[in-house]
């Protein structure tokens, strides 16, 4: 009776364990996730900040290459 209830004991911790061991590797997972969801979010700002520096810079020269010509 020991034995089997030992070896009862004994698949609860190791399922216990496996569940901690998944339930950490999705945290990490996520965590993962969201910090490259953040890196990307930046990087579209940044490249949207380049986007409107870039038209802002045409626009100038538009206007300068159109005082030019009249």
């Amino acid at each position: 009776i020991q034995e089997a209830r030992l070896e009862a004991l004994d698949a609860r911790t190791k399922n216990t364990v496996h569940k901690l061991r998944l339930e950490h590797l999705n945290n990490q997972t996520k965590a993962v996730e969201d910090i490259q969801a953040a890196r990307l979010e930046a990087l579209d700002a940044r490249t949207k900040a380049v986007d409107n520096i870039q038209e802002a810079r045409l626009d100038a020269l538009d206007a300068r290459t159109k005082s030019v010509v009249r």
